[in-house]
């Protein structure tokens, strides 16, 4: 396991259904893991120092959770596919599809959605202004 432990795992899914996944071998959690911690990162790392976020030397208390929970979403999405690309539980794809939702809008520095436990990266004094311009939308006269 590079991030996450197998405890934090069995909080979203039950032993037995990921031993038949893994066919009871941890080892095959390893590669998926890997795909979901980038996964996430790719949706952060413009806003957010993943680095230091997927520390592999990390206490598992300063670990924070919705990032794990996150990431252990995906991760078992990853392992459905693996095994059984076509017949993917609708909660796993539901899950995982909230998951990317959610990560979009915090990495979008326009929405609303905060994650202050997040490290932002510093960026450089005098960089533009974020501004975003909009118009009415088109009429339609159709009589």
């Amino acid at each position: 396991m590079i991030y996450l432990i197998k405890e934090a795992i069995l909080t979203r899914i039950s032993l037995t259904d990921l031993n038949v996944l893994t066919e009871g071998d941890d080892d095959t959690l390893n590669d998926p893991e890997l795909d979901a911690i980038q996964e996430v990162s790719s949706y952060l790392s413009y806003r957010y120092q993943t680095d230091l976020i997927f520390a592999p030397a990390q206490a598992e208390a300063d670990k924070h959770a919705i990032i794990k929970r996150i990431t252990v979403d995906i991760l078992l999405y990853n392992l459905h596919s693996k095994v059984n690309p076509r017949n993917i539980p609708d909660k796993r794809i539901q899950l995982r599809d909230d998951a990317i939702k959610y990560l979009s809008e915090v990495a979008n520095p326009r929405s609303e959605i905060q994650a202050d436990f997040l490290p932002i990266k510093e960026r450089p004094i005098g960089r533009g202004a974020d501004i975003s311009w909009g118009s009415r939308p088109k009429r339609n006269n159709n009589y």
